[in-house]
Formats: C-alpha cells, sequence, structure tokens
C-alpha cells in the first residue's frame, strides 16, 4: 500500500496538482439492535476504498472508489483532478491551505478484546441480559423496549503531498436501551447508552443491573410525574444536558468552517466576554476512553487541547488545514472524515465545560422555586440564530433549595449567548461520557461531550399547564 500510494502522490505532482491527498480506509462494523425480544436488525460486514482529494489553481476535487484496482485508483485520480480543474475556472476565491508538518508512522489505540474476534452469538447474549433486566424491572407496563449495539474497527492510511505517510486504527463500542412504559393513555420513555473508543471490554465493563434498569427505572416513575408549569425559572442542568448545550448551542458555532460562511453567532467576536467568568469551553481529541478520541484527524494533523472560551471570553476555533489557511492560523486537528467516500470537514471531537468550585448540592440553595433537569430527550437547535430547544428526560421542581415532585415531558429553550452569560454557579465534578454520533454535511463521526452540573439563573421552561 505505501509503495501504491507513493506513486499516486508522485503522479499527483506531474500532473500539476498543488496539494494531494490520498486516504484508504477499511471498516468492520457490527449492528445488532433487539426489539421487544426479537432480533430486530442484524448487520456486519466490510467497507473498503480510497478517497483522492486535490487542490488546483485554488480550487477542490474530490474522487472515490471502492476498488483497490491500480486503474481504477489511477482513473479515479483523474476524475479528482478534472472536477478541480472545473471548478477553479469559476471559484474567484482562491482556496489556500495551511501548512502541517510531515508524519510518518503507524498508530493504533489499543483494545483488550477486538471485537471481531467475539461471535455473533455472544453479544446477541449480551443484549438479552439487558432485556431480562428491564422486563424483570417494568413488568406489565412495557410498551416497547429497543437495545442497540455497535462495533466498529476502523483504519485509514492517509498519504499526502506535505510528505505524511500514516496508517491508524482504532475501535469503539456502544450500547443504548431505550424503554417505553405506558400506563392508560400515558406513554413515557427512559434511555441509557454508553459507549467510547475501545474493545468489547467496554461491554463487560457494564453491569446490566446497574445500567439498563435506569432506562426502566425512569421510564416507570415518568408515569405518575406531572407536567410543568411555564415559566422562566432558576434552572440546574445535569451534565448530560449541559454536554448537550456545549456541543449542539455552542460548539457548532465555534467550527470555523460556519464561522468563515457566515453562519454563526460568533462571528467576529474573538476576545468578547461572550459568557458567564465563569465558564471555559474546551475542545479535545485527544482524551483516552472517550467516544471522540482520536490520534491524528483525517489531515494527519494531531488531536489536541483547544480553548474556545476561557473565563468568558471567547478565544478561538476549530480549524482543518483549508479554513486555517482561510484565518493564517494552524489547523487544530478537527479535520475529520466519516470514511474514503467524503472529504475531511471541520468536526467536534470531545467538547465539554471546565468544572467550577461549587459542591454540587450546593447548587440547589437559595432557589425558592427552580427546576432541575436531567438526561436528554430529543431537541432542536438554530446554530444561525443562536436559538435552542432541549427536551429533558427527567426533571424535578426544586422548592425552598430541595428537590421536590417529579416533572414530565419538560422541554427548556432559550438563546445560546445568553444562557451563557446567565450561568452562575458550576458544579466542581466533571463528567463526560455522552457518546454520540455527529451529523453534519452527510457525514456521521463519533464525538462526546459533558460538564459539570451547571446552575443557570433564568431559562424558559414548557409545560402543559
Amino acid at each position: 500500500m505505501k509503495k501504491k500510494l507513493f506513486k499516486l502522490r508522485d503522479e499527483a505532482r506531474k500532473l500539476g496538482a498543488d496539494f494531494a491527498e490520498f486516504r484508504f480506509v477499511e471498516k468492520n462494523i457490527t449492528n445488532i439492535q433487539l426489539q421487544d425480544k426479537k432480533i430486530d436488525k442484524l448487520d456486519t460486514g466490510n467497507v473498503f476504498g480510497m478517497g483522492i482529494r486535490v487542490l488546483y489553481d485554488g480550487a477542490w476535487g474530490f474522487a472515490s472508489t471502492n476498488s483497490d484496482k491500480d486503474s481504477d485508483i489511477k482513473q479515479c485520480l483523474l476524475d479528482a483532478l478534472e472536477i478541480a480543474k472545473i471548478v477553479s475556472r469559476n471559484r474567484k476565491e482562491k482556496i489556500i491551505l495551511a501548512k502541517a508538518p510531515a508524519v510518518e508512522g503507524e498508530v493504533e489505540i489499543p483494545v483488550k478484546i477486538n471485537p471481531r474476534n467475539v461471535s455473533l452469538k455472544e453479544k446477541i447474549k449480551m443484549l438479552r441480559q439487558h432485556e431480562s433486566v428491564v422486563i424483570s424491572k417494568a413488568k406489565d407496563y412495557l410498551a416497547n423496549l429497543r437495545i442497540f449495539y455497535h462495533d466498529l474497527y476502523h483504519t485509514e492510511t492517509l498519504c499526502n503531498t506535505y510528505g505524511t505517510f500514516l496508517k491508524q486504527s482504532f475501535c469503539l463500542n456502544k450500547i443504548y436501551v431505550f424503554v417505553v412504559t405506558q400506563d392508560g393513555n400515558i406513554r413515557q420513555s427512559g434511555l441509557r447508552f454508553t459507549g467510547r473508543v475501545g474493545g468489547y471490554e467496554v461491554m463487560k465493563e457494564i453491569d446490566p443491573e446497574k445500567f439498563s434498569i435506569h432506562a426502566a427505572t425512569d421510564a416507570l416513575d415518568l408515569l405518575t410525574a406531572k407536567p410543568p408549569k411555564a415559566g422562566a425559572f432558576p434552572t440546574i442542568l445535569d451534565p448530560s444536558l449541559v454536554g448537550l448545550f456545549v456541543h449542539e448551542a455552542f460548539g457548532h458555532n465555534a467550527e470555523a468552517d460556519l464561522v468563515q460562511g457566515g453562519d454563526s453567532i460568533i462571528k467576529g467576536k474573538v476576545g468578547d466576554q461572550i459568557a458567564s467568568p465563569l465558564v471555559t469551553i474546551i475542545d479535545d481529541g485527544s482524551i483516552p476512553e472517550t467516544h471522540g478520541h482520536y490520534i491524528f484527524d483525517s489531515e494527519g494533523v494531531p488531536a489536541q487541547k483547544t480553548i474556545l472560551i476561557e473565563n468568558g471570553v471567547l478565544k478561538g476555533f476549530m480549524y482543518n488545514l483549508q479554513t486555517a489557511g482561510a484565518a493564517g492560523t494552524t489547523s487544530t486537528g478537527n479535520g475529520r472524515s466519516q470514511d474514503h467516500r467524503f472529504p475531511p470537514i471541520v468536526r467536534q471531537s470531545v467538547t465539554y465545560m471546565l468544572p467550577g468550585d461549587t459542591k454540587e448540592e450546593d447548587l440547589y440553595k437559595d432557589i425558592d422555586e427552580g427546576v432541575y433537569l436531567k438526561g436528554f430527550g430529543g431537541g432542536y437547535v438554530d446554530t444561525s440564530r443562536g436559538q435552542f430547544t432541549f427536551n429533558a428526560n427527567r426533571a424535578w421542581m426544586i422548592k425552598n433549595g430541595k428537590l421536590a415532585e417529579p416533572l414530565r415531558d419538560v422541554c427548556v429553550s432559550g438563546l445560546t449567548l445568553e444562557t451563557l452569560s446567565n450561568i452562575e454557579a458550576i458544579g466542581n465534578v466533571l463528567h463526560i461520557n455522552e457518546p454520540g454520533t455527529c451529523g453534519k454535511d452527510g457525514q456521521g463521526m463519533p464525538v462526546d461531550n459533558g460538564g459539570p452540573m451547571v446552575r443557570v439563573s433564568k431559562m424558559v421552561i414548557g409545560g402543559q399547564e
């Protein structure tokens, strides 16, 4: 493969490419879904192919192939070059790439148990254990149970005209347990999910009695909870909702391609105070044992800690080579691609808020009437307008500084920058375990997020009273 890629790189130079990048990707994937005591979905297979990106006269051309034949790959290069030439004729603003040091070598995030060596039978048996726990807990109230398992072994070989030749591999495992209960006309749900970069040992570490039972418990408890009254209240967000807010409401606004495209509410605000002085937000794909961890991005730039907000002040954005070149800076290692079928674009990795110095139990003090929100149950974000609406999986009223009656069907909405400015206390414990797949431009990438518990002076709570 190395000889083949070097030959392609030399050919691209001869053909006049200003920059060329070749990525060969191999993926082994398993998906199993257990629904209502049946194996609803089961697929496992391999995906491989070559993606070629060429910069010619300030314009990109990209093409991919699922073939490993030399003739097909050569044609893929010619197609990418031809696309770049056509685009360059009509492109007024030329693309300038940031420079990046050449990287050579082979890296792999170690695993203890390769999921490819674990039988489907054993994986299904594991799901059945989670199923048994939920059925035993929910009993006759169980209306629907869906358990989803996913594992991925991903290898990417990168060669570019900067001199980089890099082969990197990683594996990830995750599980989702979704429970729906019903009592008369009332239906409620509970969700638990976990996962990270690592082997099948991730599943071995999970005790169904301490994991899936929480999804069933939530779905049962919500049957007797009351809808909230609508209004603006002091609000405490648990780490899952803080992580969701940091990723969806703020994080996408800090991706440099959205900023440079005019679709971000924080364009032109670097150096400005855009949040409470208590707030520091970071993106860092180098954190081990998270769902968004990687060693190098898809452009060969190391994953790194990028401070986005520090003490309330906007410090910068997340960049890939193209957006960094446009900004006259360096890539932050956020150029990520789902696989060979897509070019690298700016993506978040592990985005989180730093903890503060307030004990979690002290966050409730001095709240005469407020709301505590826990767990994500869906939502909507408009990054260009800085608006969001999130549904909480669980919620409780806060009265006289203590948790009171449970609530159901609770949503919270607001403006991103206003909410950041209204943060008045931050808990002292950091939680990062919100594995998800972030969609952008047709690509899905593994990400993680989190934070501490946070108190916001006022948020709009939606209810039915």
